[in-house]
């Protein structure tokens, strides 16, 4: 299992970004090209913790 921080440039499409009358889109993410946002298990269990 790995785990990615999805914040800043991370890529993604999102309703909010999409031009009007673009819409049902579909995209895969390389998850080996992904470093810069993975984060470990510990970190993510912190990350959690902190917004309970």
């Amino acid at each position: 299992m790995r785990y990615f921080r999805v914040e800043g440039n991370f890529p993604r499409l999102a309703e909010w970004n999409l031009p009007p009358g673009v819409g049902d889109i579909r995209y895969a993410i390389i998850a080996d090209e992904l470093g810069t946002w993975e984060m470990d298990a510990t970190s993510v269990v912190a990350l959690v913790g902190e917004t309970m």
